[in-house]
């Protein structure tokens, strides 16, 4: 199953709730990570920022498409979850997701 990686720019209940919605909508066909530090892995090559206003079910498409379609992205992309594996980013993100929104 396909990954994709949520990362809020900022702990903004609006915004993190948003990508929880589209989360849920798209469990059935990907695996939902959330992730912070936007910035770090934009600039790492591995994600795309897709702005708040721009935010649609075809932006987000779009924005997958060109991921898979690119290679280098797809390295990054395994660098990161080597990672996030090492620290167990994922639960941590999900433990912070409850307590926040528990």
């Amino acid at each position: 199953m396909k990954t994709i990686l949520f990362a809020p720019e900022t702990i903004n209940i609006a915004e993190t709730t948003r990508m929880i919605e589209i989360a849920k909508a798209s469990r059935a066909a990907f695996r939902c990570v959330f992730f912070g530090y936007i910035n770090a892995i934009v600039r790492q090559g591995s994600a795309i920022r897709i702005r708040k206003r721009r935010l649609s079910r075809h932006s987000l498409l779009a924005a997958i498409e060109q991921l898979l379609r690119d290679p280098s992205a797809r390295q990054r992309a395994k660098e990161i979850q080597q990672m996030s594996q090492a620290w167990n980013g994922t639960q941590n993100a999900a433990e912070f997701l409850s307590q926040t929104f528990s």
